[in-house]
């Protein structure tokens, strides 16, 4: 008690003598809107097919303020939230100011996706690509259990892991320019045939560049082989070398079809987009998607052994109609249709 009486009358003789002060004005924290352009423009990145994988079954139900209900197909994502908006500042370098990644991550928290738990009816060329990496690490063990050096086949492995993951992240991202300077990002070389000529398409520039990242893929598949082929290593037979030789073709064969399967997807959807820049503005014109979905199985209450050994099935085909509906107000109608037929047809 005393200690405040005190404090008071020292406050009071400092008001006579000097100044009795101002009251600390309040600071109004007004919230900012987000720009919704740049809300679009990452929306419109993170809506790109090799981020997201569709599921065969399920939906989900996606109620808008209006109150209107629009049913979706499940989603699985096939990459993390931090790698995606990493790969999304990336891109928007020295051509468009991102959102900070506080937002983005906010943003990808309201967009909810599935997370990968069952690992069937993966792509083949995707899972082909990622067992070539685990083949080669496998083998680079078997070099190292017949005495190779252990400071190289560590080294090896931690190239293989970042080749992988170059493929898996960032090399969707260096394609995306139609013509660069680098041979292995430029779409219209790395699409064109050798031989055919009906099938090229000349780029107007010169490839003088070089990706370290590609160059290190290749780099390090030469290594490998070079060192099955050379004597640091004691194989126990005559046919091991050839064995391993023979598995690394297979896992090098595997990787470089995985590589060109992403340039080839990254085309086919750059073409998606300008057809539906046509559509949107006209009227007339619709988009047909057809692909196979799916092996679909019958199934019997009670069936013998004849009928389970040896089934057939029934392949699963969706077809996708992109049309553009005037009472829509512009926007554009999607609608799906699943087909089934004979396997064997």
């Amino acid at each position: 008690m005393e200690s405040c009486l005190h404090d008071r009358y020292r406050e009071r003789c400092h008001a006579r003598t000097i100044d009795p002060g101002q009251v600390p004005e309040e600071k109004i924290h007004h919230r900012i809107r987000i720009d919704m352009t740049k809300v679009d423009h990452f929306v419109e990145f993170i809506n790109r097919p090799y981020f997201y994988q569709d599921v065969s079954y399920g939906t989900k139900f996606l109620k808008l303020d209006s109150g209107e209900t629009i049913e979706m197909p499940n989603v699985v994502r096939t990459v993390t939230r931090s790698t995606m908006i990493s790969q999304y500042i990336q891109f928007c370098q020295e051509k468009f100011e991102p959102l900070s990644r506080t937002t983005l991550f906010k943003i990808l928290e309201v967009r909810q996706a599935s997370q990968r738990k069952s690992l069937q009816g993966l792509d083949n060329t995707a899972a082909d690509g990622s067992a070539g990496f685990q083949k080669i690490e496998m083998i680079v063990d078997d070099l190292e259990k017949e005495r190779m050096n252990r400071q190289w086949c560590a080294e090896v492995k931690e190239r293989l892991k970042s080749g992988k993951r170059y493929l898996k992240t960032n090399y969707r991202v260096h394609c995306n320019p139609e013509e660069a300077l680098c041979p292995d990002h430029c779409r219209k070389f790395s699409l064109s045939d050798e031989q055919d000529p009906d099938f090229q398409e000349k780029c107007s520039h010169q490839h003088t560049e070089n990706c370290n990242e590609c160059q290190n893929l290749r780099n390090v598949l030469d290594e490998v082989e070079d060192k099955i082929r050379g004597p640091f290593w004691i194989p126990y037979g005559s046919e091991h070398r050839d064995d391993l030789l023979y598995d690394f073709k297979l896992a090098q064969r595997d990787i470089f079809e995985r590589k060109a399967h992403i340039v080839l997807s990254v085309d086919q959807e750059a073409a998606k987009q300008d057809q539906l820049k046509t559509i949107s503005t006209n009227q007339n014109c619709a988009l047909v998607i057809m692909d196979w979905a799916m092996k679909f199985l019958q199934l019997k209450y009670r069936e013998k052994q004849s009928d389970w050994f040896g089934k057939r099935g029934l392949s699963w085909n969706i077809s996708t109609v992109i049309t553009r509906d005037p009472n829509l107000e512009g926007r554009l109608e999607l609608r799906s249709y699943a087909h089934l037929f004979d396997a064997c047809q």
